[in-house]
């Protein structure tokens, strides 16, 4: 008997990695992508992908036109529901996107996040007062360290260098992990950023394997509250 919500699951993975992966920046390069937060935690602590959750994905801003995300995910059956945007140049910093057409009726939403790069840190921000404006009457950013998400070259290539042939998972190219999801003969991953413990001990606390314990936002030492993001300064 088929799992409709297993299959559900699927697709959403399926097409979220499909339309990430497809993106390039100005250059022509891949772009720097990865599932973060309540799915990043599910996934790492279960080892599963489940439509329970909205589907958090994290890009790095000035890295990707946000205009190709959008087109692609509204040309896949999706609709812009709300945006965060930079006060001062307007560019987008958080995007919600909804299921519209009928086969992802029932399938989580897709939030993206832009994570902006301020001295060794990067940051990230979202409707956090559910105001539903493009320009909040005050911004929450949260921060990470950078070589979380973007290890040094040399880093990855040692990992791939003593990387067990034939492992599960594997270090891509831009510092990301991407492990198997529902049985590794599928070809469906789940991509996570490079330093997994560090995050979700910041995001989540030391206890993080114990979901019960902590059901809030993510939470993190490094955060800026600031009227405009001209304010955003190391």
């Amino acid at each position: 008997m088929i799992d409709k919500r297993v299959e559900m699951a699927k697709l959403t993975l399926d097409t979220v990695t499909s339309l990430m992966d497809f993106l390039e920046d100005n250059k022509g390069n891949k772009i720097w992508w990865a599932h973060c937060f309540g799915g990043m935690l599910e996934y790492i602590a279960d080892r599963t992908f489940s439509i329970d959750y909205d589907v958090d994905i994290g890009v790095l801003y000035g890295h990707c036109e946000p205009q190709k995300i959008i087109n692609a995910f509204e040309g896949y059956g999706y609709k812009t529901k709300i945006m965060i945007v930079n006060d001062i140049n307007k560019k987008p910093l958080n995007i919600h996107f909804e299921p519209k057409e009928e086969r992802f009726l029932g399938t989580p939403t897709i939030d993206v996040f832009f994570w902006v790069p301020i001295g060794d840190k990067y940051y990230h921000t979202y409707d956090t007062m559910k105001e539903g404006k493009k320009v909040p009457s005050r911004y929450v950013f949260k921060g990470v360290k950078k070589w979380w998400f973007t290890p040094s070259k040399s880093i990855i290539d040692n990992e791939k260098k003593i990387g067990k042939p034939g492992r599960e998972q594997f270090l891509t190219d831009q510092g990301t992990w991407k492990f198997p999801v529902f049985g590794s003969d599928n070809g469906l991953t789940m991509r996570v950023p490079y330093a997994i413990g560090h995050l979700l001990d910041e995001w989540y606390g030391k206890t993080w394997i114990f979901r019960e314990y902590y059901r809030g936002q993510s939470m993190s030492r490094w955060i800026k509250k600031v009227k405009s993001c001209a304010e955003l300064v190391e």
